[in-house]
C-alpha cells in the first residue's frame, strides 16, 4: 500500500529544516514579518503548506468516511485561511501554534457540517423508502410525487436528487459520473433535501399516506 504521507514527506525534503522544528518555522515567520525576506517568506509557505497537508491526511486515517477529495478541498481552504490571517498574528514567535489552531477549528467545523449534512440526508432517504409504504400503488406514488417536487427544484440540484433520493447513488458513484467533488455532492444533495421537506405536495403526501 502506497504512504500517503510520502508527497508530504517530498516537499517537506526542500525544508531547511525538519517539519516538527516549529521553533525554526516561527523563526522565519519572524525573519519575513520584520523584514520581508522573500526567502523566509518560501520557506513559511513551504513549512505551512506541509504541515497543513500533513495534519489532514493524519485526519483521514482515523476518520472512516474522509475520501481524499475531503482532505484536499480542506488543505486548500485552510491554506488560503491562514495565508490571508496570518499578518494579524500579535505573537509573531506563536505562528506554528496559530497554524494549528485554525487547522484544529477547521477540522471541526467539517466534522460538523458532515454530520448535519449526513442527518439530514439520511432522515430524507428513509422517509422516501417505498419498502416502508404498504402498498404499492402508494410506492408507486410516492415516486411520482418525489420526482415532480425534484423537477421544481431549481436546476442545479435536480440532477443530483434525482440520483441521490430516486435512483439511490452513491456519493462516489454521483462524484464519478458528474464530475465533481464528494463534498459538493453532500452539500447539493443537503439544498435539495431542505428544499423538499418544504414542498407543499410532498407535505400532503405524507400527511396522507406515510406510515407513523
Amino acid at each position: 500500500m502506497a504512504d500517503p504521507f510520502a508527497s508530504v514527506q517530498l516537499v517537506a525534503a526542500q525544508l531547511p529544516f525538519h517539519l516538527d522544528e516549529t521553533d525554526r518555522a516561527n523563526a522565519a515567520f519572524i525573519q519575513w514579518h520584520e523584514t520581508g525576506d522573500p526567502q523566509a517568506k518560501r520557506t513559511v509557505d513551504l513549512w505551512t503548506y506541509c504541515f497543513i497537508r500533513r495534519y489532514y491526511l493524519a485526519k483521514a486515517a482515523k476518520e472512516r468516511n474522509m475520501s481524499a477529495s475531503d482532505v484536499e478541498e480542506l488543505v486548500e481552504k485552510v491554506y488560503a485561511r491562514v495565508e490571508k490571517s496570518r499578518g494579524t498574528i500579535r505573537d509573531a514567535t506563536r505562528y506554528a501554534s496559530w497554524t494549528s489552531v485554525v487547522c484544529r477549528n477547521m477540522f471541526l467545523n467539517y466534522v460538523r457540517r458532515r454530520r448535519d449534512l449526513v442527518s439530514v440526508d439520511e432522515g430524507l432517504v428513509h422517509t422516501l423508502e417505498a419498502d416502508s409504504f404498504e402498498s404499492h400503488h402508494e410506492a408507486m406514488l410516492l415516486i411520482q410525487t418525489l420526482i415532480a417536487a425534484i423537477g421544481r427544484l431549481p436546476g442545479f440540484l435536480q440532477q443530483v436528487a434525482r440520483l441521490r433520493l430516486v435512483e439511490q447513488w452513491s456519493y462516489e458513484d454521483i462524484s464519478k459520473a458528474l464530475d465533481k467533488p464528494i463534498p459538493n455532492i453532500r452539500s447539493y444533495v443537503n439544498k435539495a433535501c431542505k428544499r423538499l421537506r418544504q414542498d407543499p405536495y410532498l407535505i400532503t403526501f405524507f400527511d396522507r399516506y406515510a406510515p407513523p
